[in-house]
């Protein structure tokens, strides 16, 4: 059986901040869809973003990068099925 951590509930909260974290990356910071990739509202994004302390300077800092937006120099593609969705100009258009 797995050991637990000596302090669960920050390791949970550092699991929830990897997945937060991945997902904006992959969607380019755009909070709307990162969130619909996981089930999540707008709302409950920035919710969890606040409490977890995430903003785009942790990004900035994660990445070591200055600027958020050149994040397509990662290479990284959200999956197929929301790039379907997405309006020409970047945003994310619900069905």
């Amino acid at each position: 059986m797995a050991q637990l951590p000596a302090d669960l509930i920050q390791h949970i909260e550092n699991v929830e901040r990897d997945i937060l974290v991945d997902a904006l990356l992959a969607y380019r910071f755009n909070r709307t869809a990162a969130g619909h990739a996981m089930g999540l509202t707008l709302r409950q994004m920035r919710y969890r973003m606040e409490r977890l302390g995430i903003t785009r300077a942790t990004l900035r800092e994660l990445v070591g990068m200055k600027n958020v937006v050149t994040l397509s120099q990662l290479s990284v593609t959200p999956p197929n099925a929301l790039t379907e969705k997405c309006h020409p100009i970047g945003g994310y258009r619900p069905s």
